[in-house]
């Protein structure tokens, strides 16, 4: 099971990306997508590289 669905919606000009999530849907502008991505990113990178270090730790 995905944790959220993620569509282009070319219809709206305006909030073109839709995140579903739990049943509820969020709208982001272009902008604010790309922002979120970066974010996402940002935090899955963090969470590798403590999940890295913990395991150097272990071993």
């Amino acid at each position: 099971m995905m944790a959220a669905q993620v569509n282009f919606v070319e219809e709206n000009k305006n909030f073109p990306i839709e995140i579903e999530l739990k049943g509820e849907a969020l709208w982001f502008t272009k902008k604010a997508a790309i922002e979120l991505k970066d974010q996402l990113q940002s935090a899955i990178d963090l969470m590798l590289e403590h999940e890295a270090m913990s395991n150097k730790d272990g071993a």
